[in-house]
């Protein structure tokens, strides 16, 4: 084991030495961007709306269904993490508009959505489905 690591450390230093040794040879430019006082739009990364965030109905859940937090310059990603329960209340009985309809009114402001599917929330203990567990276990 301890040979292992000892090898490892000793090729990352050298595969780093390669590279910074390559890029040497490369012209630096830096940018020195001016602040306009607009607020940053960085898709996938910065500002996130939580709409839901475990729990349906609370965060974002709150919103009137016209509320697109367009006083919230800077949002690009709307995350809806919620349990699959909500999804499925009973064995086979899907409840989708709990996702499309949130996720239609920030996609029609051209904002991206996250969408986690929690198994158990702390709240909803292992409610996926029974049909959905035994499918992916057999992929």
């Amino acid at each position: 084991m301890y040979a292992a690591t000892r090898w490892f450390r000793i090729y990352t230093v050298v595969a780093l030495a390669m590279t910074a040794d390559s890029l040497a040879g490369e012209k630096m430019t830096v940018v020195r961007p001016q602040d306009t006082g607009a607020a940053l739009a960085n898709p996938g990364m910065g500002w996130v709306l939580h709409h839901y965030d475990n729990i349906a109905f609370n965060y974002g859940g709150k919103l009137e269904p016209s509320d697109t937090v367009d006083d919230f310059p800077g949002v690009t990603t709307v995350y809806l993490r919620i349990a699959w329960s909500y999804l499925e209340p009973q064995e086979g009985r899907f409840n989708w508009p709990v996702l499309d309809t949130p996720a239609q009114r920030w996609l029609d402001k051209g904002k991206q959505i996250a969408l986690p599917l929690l198994d158990d929330d702390g709240h909803h203990r292992y409610r996926l489905g029974k049909l959905t567990v035994l499918s992916a276990s057999q992929k």
